[in-house]
């Protein structure tokens, strides 16, 4: 049996392209069958020259979807010429099939009784997608969001999915104003149909029309059609006036809606935040427990049917979220494992991986990489062999580097000649719990910096001698309030110690600029800023060995950068994309070759999360393979506690490793660990 996509396609199309994807996600289509709705336009046509298998077929557009749906699925009947599967595709939609299903013997197998098959996106809604052709009578109807009716048999397409491309605001807009329209008037024509009064709350909340979504809404319940779509729209209403206010009417939405649909756990879980907004614990209490008895984590929810409308974290943690408030003592501990214990169900994967998997939703990431701010844990209660020292240095040692009052922070450590070597940076600010800085009276609002090479017992981790490191280098300075080179990162390479650094006084835009650095036994000798248009900061220094510069750029996609003596610039070397989602880790340390040589570098960086309006700085070790691809990434972890660390530099003394890294930029600490233990970290 033959399968045709069946796609809408005019030239008002944002890209003249945009129809190319989305037959390109159906590669295993026999035919694509194209209705032009805008014929006069010649725009349509020329975008599909040169596509295979494409019918094109004229019809000119009469502002009513499921007229064009019907047409749409004649003309594809007509084209065919025998009995086949139609699968709906729109410009702006992507199929996505699994690899290890063969559709065809699913479609004659597997659903070999069924007249429609409703795909899934990937967001969790399902739509009617594959049509048996010829329809034999069934039909959609309505003139936008229109629904097919008539079929005998619907089942589930299992191993595909759908995704639909985001529409800009201006795009958004113009379709919700049309939807408007249209659903405005087929209401007045359909009064005792409830579906279309749920679109139309659903285009009038888009319009950001609260108050008249909140009537469509109202009327959909009333009229008791679907039992879930009338449920939900009582669910939609007791949002709008949960987000006004109105917590009286939240309860009362929500009590209509369970009269239609006892088995949705939003609408318990609403009332009880109403509840709890009202002062009244025990009923939120009561409202949550209802909806957890309904949820997916340990409720009824697996067995309940749902078709589409959901808000999954409710069903999920979002009443257990309710009691770690309502409750106290053991129960009260119990409801905060319970709310972080479904989340990670929901998320099908502990917190610290969904915050960098590429095989979850975006929303889904983004939120597992703020829930990693709390569930993080410090280093020490991961490793058993940790032990930290705090660096300190004479008085008398800053003031004579002209860093008199002066704080430590974010030290580099690096084996050099055989001695672990450390680059301490000293700061003459302070930063505060709103995260401003402040500087002495009369340093006039000028941050600066002075950095100190000290030589580091590996055994005590203590410094056994410090010098200053002095500013030598001829490259011109600018007018800054910033001054001196932050955050070095030591750089050992055969017969020399160079490193880099980030500063704004030598950059002539006043932009965070990396330098890179030669060091003689005074300081600095020479400095290499790099040039660009934006700021840059924290590039980590690869560690291979050889007498070449180079850098880890970025992370994701991971970027590798060579230094060219001739031009004192860095070239790009190397780009991969890398199979976790790693877009928020910024640099940190160096990369240091691993002692097993075939396992790559070793290297840890930071990513930044905001806890009750405060930074939270966190890290992960991550393994690049020889070639640099990002090869493992661990859990993530803190030093000491959830503030500003920052990780500058790694070394191996032996079998352990030697982290150097600065707390709240005031002071200076070396850690070391074991790297059989990390690795498993790793694992």
């Amino acid at each position: 049996m033959k399968i045709v996509s069946i796609t809408l396609a005019h030239s008002q199309m944002p890209v003249p392209g945009l129809i190319r994807g989305a037959l390109a996600s159906a590669p295993f289509a026999d035919i694509h069958a194209v209705i032009d709705t805008t014929p006069d336009n010649p725009i349509v046509k020329q975008v599909l020259e040169g596509v295979d298998k494409v019918r094109c077929v004229d019809w000119k557009w009469r502002d009513d979807f499921s007229l064009a749906r019907n047409l749409s699925l004649a003309i594809a009947t007509a084209v065919v010429g025998e009995p086949a599967w139609g699968v709906i595709l729109d410009t702006d939609e992507r199929l996505h099939l699994d690899p290890s299903v063969d559709l065809r013997d699913a479609l004659a197998t597997h659903h070999a009784e069924a007249d429609v098959l409703l795909v899934a996106s990937k967001d969790g809604y399902q739509k009617d997608r594959f049509f048996r052709l010829p329809t034999q009578g069934a039909a959609f109807v309505g003139p936008t969001h229109e629904v097919c009716l008539g079929w005998k048999n619907r089942q589930t397409l299992a191993g595909m999915t759908f995704s639909e491309l985001a529409k800009s605001p201006a795009e958004l807009y113009v379709k919700r104003s049309r939807d408007e329209r249209l659903l405005s008037e087929y209401t007045k024509k359909h009064p005792n149909d409830a579906r279309w009064f749920y679109y139309l709350g659903d285009t009038l909340v888009g319009l950001e029309r609260y108050d008249e979504a909140v009537v469509a809404f109202d009327r959909c319940a009333s009229l008791r059609g679907w039992n879930e779509e009338c449920a939900w729209a009582s669910y939609r209403s007791a949002k709008i006036s949960l987000d006004k206010g109105d917590y009286e009417k939240v309860i009362d939405a929500c009590c209509r809606g369970m009269a239609h649909h006892a088995g949705l756990a939003e609408l318990p879980w609403i009332a009880a935040v109403a509840s709890s907004r009202l002062g009244r614990r025990d009923q939120a209490t009561y409202w949550a427990t209802i909806s957890a008895a309904m949820g997916m984590n340990e409720g009824y929810g697996p067995k309940i049917p749902r078709m589409g409308f959901r808000h999954d974290p409710a069903r999920w943690e979002l009443p257990y979220d309710v009691l770690r408030y309502t409750t106290s003592g053991e129960e009260q501990a119990e409801a905060e494992r319970k709310f972080y214990a479904a989340k990670e169900k929901r998320y099908g994967m502990p917190s610290s991986m969904a915050s960098i998997s590429r095989n979850v939703h975006d929303a889904v990431r983004h939120e597992a990489r703020n829930d990693v701010a709390l569930l993080a844990r410090p280093i020490a209660t991961i490793l058993s062999t940790v032990r930290a020292s705090k660096l300190l240095v004479d008085e008398a040692v800053l003031v004579a580097g002209g860093a008199a009052g002066y704080h430590l922070s974010n030290p580099s450590v690096a084996v050099h000649g055989g001695q672990l070597l450390c680059a301490i940076r000293s700061v003459n600010y302070k930063v505060e719990d709103d995260a401003s800085y402040v500087v002495p009276a009369s340093d006039c609002g000028e941050v600066k910096t002075q950095n100190f090479l000290s030589e580091i017992d590996p055994s005590t981790l203590t410094v056994r001698s410090i010098r200053h490191i002095g500013d030598y280098a001829d490259a011109p300075k600018f007018p800054s309030l910033i001054h001196g080179y932050e955050d070095l990162r030591l750089i050992p390479l055969p017969g020399r110690l160079v490193a880099s650094a980030t500063m704004r006084d030598r950059a002539p835009n006043n932009r965070n600029a990396i330098a890179l650095l030669e060091l003689s036994d005074r300081g600095v000798e020479r400095a290499y800023v790099q040039d660009g248009d934006r700021h840059e900061k924290n590039w980590m220094p690869i560690l291979d060995g050889t007498a070449d510069v180079s850098f880890l750029y970025m992370t994701d996609p991971t970027t590798v950068t060579r230094f060219d003596p001739e031009t004192g610039q860095c070239k790009q070397v190397a780009r991969h994309v890398p199979r976790f989602s790693l877009d928020h880790l910024r640099g940190g340390s160096q990369l240091i070759p691993m002692s097993d040589a075939s396992l790559g570098f070793l290297a840890v960086t930071h990513e930044v999360t905001l806890r009750d309006k405060n930074r939270v700085y966190l890290h992960r070790f991550v393994r690049f393979a020889p070639d640099f691809t990002v090869a493992a990434v661990s859990e993530p972890w803190f030093f000491r506690r959830r503030g500003v660390e920052f990780c500058a530099g790694l070394a191996r003394m032996g079998d352990d490793l030697i982290l150097s890294y600065g707390l709240g930029d005031c002071e200076a600490w070396l850690m070391r660990v074991n790297e059989t233990e990390v690795l498993a970290m790793l694992a």
